[in-house]
């Protein structure tokens, strides 16, 4: 298959840059709204597990945003052929990329 025009891999390295600080600004979203919870929570179980998962984004936030904008480049620079199968009757099934194992453990509080 043939490359990418280069006005497309200038357009998805520019998506990549900011596509850091979009996930930054999204975490201490989650993040101040986590801390609301947590102040407005009358249940002592409840703020702890608040406090604990608003503590954990703020300490992976940073890594995150720079591996979801690694992980965008790698995806953007891969060939369309890499990410489609064709199997039969020619119908694309897209292929799992690499975001699937991002550590979303906390989610789960």
């Amino acid at each position: 298959m043939a490359a990418q025009p280069e006005v497309l891999q200038v357009c998805c390295q520019a998506v990549a840059i900011a596509a850091r600080p979009a996930f930054e600004r999204c975490a201490e979203h989650a993040i101040a709204e986590l801390q609301t919870l947590e102040t407005q929570s009358m249940r002592p179980a409840e703020r702890d597990a608040l406090a604990e998962s608003w503590r954990y984004l703020q300490s992976h936030k940073t890594a995150w945003a720079q591996r979801y904008s690694d992980d965008l480049l790698v995806e953007f620079t891969k060939p369309v052929s890499a990410k489609l199968a064709l199997g039969p009757g020619m119908n694309a099934q897209v292929i799992p990329s690499g975001f699937a194992s991002l550590d979303w453990s906390m989610t789960q509080i």
